[in-house]
């Protein structure tokens, strides 16, 4: 369990990439509190997520490589890897 420190600087993270982050959806995934994140799994790669979604979903940040499809939205990426969704 996280201490109300770590609550506090995961928020404020959140935040400063909701600030940062141009998003065509809207960040919907921060808006619904991430009950409306794509599928994703952290593959170990320090900047990106594997894309687990359907190969027509449209999104700004999915890339295409000979290897797979990743995910390189920042926030996507903090939540997949700081509070493991």
């Amino acid at each position: 369990m996280s201490s109300a420190i770590e609550q506090r600087a995961i928020k404020a993270q959140i935040e400063q990439l909701a600030r940062d982050t141009k998003c065509s959806k809207g960040l919907n995934c921060v808006r619904t509190q991430f009950k409306t994140l794509c599928r994703a799994l952290d593959v170990g790669l320090k900047n990106n997520l594997s894309c687990l979604e359907a190969g027509d979903a449209i999104c700004d940040f999915r890339i295409d490589s000979n290897v797979g499809q990743f995910c390189q939205c920042p926030m996507r990426v903090y939540i997949g890897k700081t509070l493991n969704r």
